[in-house]
């Protein structure tokens, strides 16, 4: 999450009275091929469900990324997730990569990248 939390969300006010409403999978539906920002994710109270391994991987992998970054001074990052919904047709042919994980309900796909890095 950024700092501030200005210009960090997508939604609209008829987007955000929507959810108000209990419409997110409507949301989650309409802006599914869209880019989100930190605080549609707040909104929509989305949550990446990891097993404890995933999750660990995925806090090392970022560790590994940031002291990467900051080996070169660079500063300023963002995090990218992306989430698909695979067959198991489909997860027959993903290439095992430590920065793709299954959600611990096997039904979305994350994939996590280090983004829009900044020199000081």
């Amino acid at each position: 999450m950024k700092g501030s939390t200005r210009d960090r969300s997508t939604f609209e006010a008829k987007e955000k009275e929507m959810i108000l409403n209990g419409k997110q999978q409507e949301i989650i539906e309409k802006f599914k091929k869209k880019v989100l920002k930190d605080n549609d994710f707040t909104d929509l109270k989305m949550e990446f469900k990891l097993s404890k391994k995933d999750a660990n991987n995925l806090i090392q992998n970022i560790s590994l990324d940031t002291d990467f970054l900051k080996g070169y001074n660079l500063t300023d990052y963002s995090l990218f997730v992306t989430f698909h919904k695979y067959t198991d047709e489909e997860a027959n042919k993903i290439f095992k990569n430590p920065r793709i994980n299954k959600s611990t309900d096997q039904t979305v796909l994350y994939n996590f990248s280090i983004i829009d890095f900044l020199c000081v």
